[in-house]
Order: C-alpha cells, then structure tokens, then sequence
C-alpha cells in the first residue's frame, strides 16, 4: 500500500539540510549525515509499505497509563539569555523570515 515515490529517488541535499539547522559540515560530516538520512528514508519507506487501515490511531505505542509530571508553574528564561543564540533580533524580539513575502511573490 505505497503512498509515496521510492525514497530511493529522493535527491537529498544536505548542505541545504544543515544551512536549514545552522549546522557546519565538513565533507566527510555531510557523507555520512547524507548515510544516516537515506537510512531514515529507507526505514520510513518500510513503514509506509504496511496496509494500517484497521489499526486504531492511538497516543502511545503501549498499553498502560502514562505518568505526567504535575503542571506547576516556574520562572522561565530571561529575555536576554532566551536571545543570546538568535541568529537574527530587533529590540527584544527574534527576528525571522516574514512567509508572506513568500506568499506574495507567488502571486
């Protein structure tokens, strides 16, 4: 019950990948970042290949009760400190890409 294009075929282009995660590579990281991400493709596309139509969607993979800490309020970060590996800010703001630009030019 394939969905999906063999995964094999996926041009993977993992100097994008890592600018994406703000990761620096050398050549011989982005080989073996490029092995590790075919394996995970490899692994995804065993997945897909499994007919799990009468499978019910659950919240855990097990049976049981799953035990989750109390809700309690604490002190979070300090602004200066939650900005201090921004890649990008203005004021006391992360500054990121606005997507409607994107939007926009498509139009």
């Amino acid at each position: 019950m394939r969905r999906w294009a063999s995964m094999k075929k996926v041009d993977l282009d993992v100097r994008h990948i890592a600018r994406l995660a703000r990761l620096r590579l050398s050549p011989e990281e982005e080989k073996k970042m490029e092995v590790h991400f075919r394996r995970m493709l490899e692994f995804v596309e065993i997945l897909d290949e499994l007919d799990l139509r009468l499978i019910e969607p659950m919240v855990y993979p097990h049976e049981g009760f799953q035990r989750l800490r109390d809700d309690v309020p604490r002190k979070g970060l300090e602004r200066e400190n939650a900005l201090m590996d921004a890649p990008d800010q203005y004021l006391f703001y992360f500054r990121v890409p606005s997507p409607l630009r994107k939007v926009m030019k498509r139009k």
